[in-house]
């Protein structure tokens, strides 16, 4: 009876033992033989190889491929310049981004080469890179030209009246020296140097008889036609001054794509 008991003993010490060795023991999952190791994180960027945006109605499509689901963010910087990032992006869950040909400040960037980089990481904590170069030119605005001045009328005209007794005054210094110089009407004496000074005199004083009853004069209709065409003028000045400043401001840019990689 006591030899039964001490093989029960012996058989409860060592199934014991077998249940404390097999707690400790690690489980290790084994992977089915044939089963794929799990990919590489990896993107990919483009663009348009060659096209003309109109800022700020359109913007650049940044197109990016994962190989498999992560978050992406990209920058914009100038490719002699690296530090010098002149855009940066939400960080978007998708592969799709766009940028809107401005930089810090939403102000126009201006022709030159960029480097655009685009950096993924997904949810294991893996991360890819990948990146190219652009060039932007600006190109000439659509602008219009300057209206032509406007005719403007004489506000100043030559008025008045002239006495009726000053006109042939007026013409006689193309009459009196021809009949004094007359023999007949002198006697058969030719005409001296008395008798030219008479008809002189008597021409200026005619001459200033005929221009003294005249005088100059602002002519009111006149004035008021080159005001209104003055303002008219000023107005579609402005138009086409005003038109010329929002076409510099959107003036559209060629994007280029350059081979390889910043």
């Amino acid at each position: 009876m006591n030899g039964l008991v001490g093989r029960w003993a012996r058989s409860g010490s060592i199934l014991a033992w077998l249940l404390a060795a097999l707690s400790q023991r690690p489980i290790v999952a084994q992977q089915p033989s044939g089963a794929p190791s799990p990919q590489p994180l990896a993107v990919r960027v483009s663009v348009s190889s060659d096209t003309i945006l109109i800022p700020p109605h359109e913007t650049l499509p940044i197109l990016v491929r994962l190989s498999r689901p992560a978050r992406v963010v990209a920058t914009l910087a100038l490719a002699d310049e690296p530090s010098t990032v002149v855009w940066r992006s939400d960080t978007a869950a998708s592969g799709s981004l766009s940028w809107d040909l401005r930089g810090p400040g939403g102000v126009p960037v201006g022709s030159g080469r960029y480097a655009i980089r685009v950096t993924a990481r997904d949810s294991a904590g893996g991360t890819a890179t990948a990146g190219l170069a652009i060039v932007l030119t600006a190109l000439p605005p659509d602008t219009l030209s300057p209206p032509p001045l406007p005719e403007m009328l004489p506000e100043t005209v030559l008025a008045g009246h002239t006495e009726p007794w000053a006109i042939p005054i007026a013409v006689a210094p193309l009459v009196i020296p021809q009949y004094l110089g007359r023999s007949s009407l002198n006697s058969g004496h030719p005409a001296d140097r008395t008798r030219l000074l008479v008809s002189v005199t008597v021409g200026v004083a005619g001459f200033v008889a005929f221009v003294t009853g005249r005088h100059l004069e602002r002519h009111a209709e006149n004035a008021r036609l080159n005001a209104s065409a003055q303002a008219d003028y000023n107005l579609r000045l402005a138009e086409v001054e005003a038109a010329n400043a929002t076409a510099r401001a959107n003036a559209p840019l060629r994007v280029q794509l350059v081979e390889g990689v910043p």
